[in-house]
């Protein structure tokens, strides 16, 4: 049986997510982290311009740590400028 979290990275501050996400790995357990269903706003900050910085990093280190990765879709929340 897989075991994973809900995990929300634009909601915190970014120098917290190495350690949060050491903690979803060592502490919990768990195999896989969910991600992206509130994400929009911080994707596509203006219509049409759109940033994965910050999905691109979380990616990247649930790699490392060998968690998997759900993306849900961003459509959770909208952002305001829809």
């Amino acid at each position: 049986i897989a075991m994973g979290v809900d995990y929300y990275p634009e909601q915190w501050p970014q120098d917290l997510m190495a350690a949060d996400m050491r903690a979803i790995k060592d502490d919990l357990g768990a195999d896989f982290i969910r991600i992206g269903e509130f994400m929009w706003h911080t994707l596509e900050p203006q219509d049409g311009v759109f940033n994965f910085t910050l999905l691109d990093k979380v990616i990247d280190y649930a790699e490392q740590l060998k968690l998997e990765v759900m993306l849900g879709t961003p459509t959770a929340t909208v952002p305001a400028w829809l």
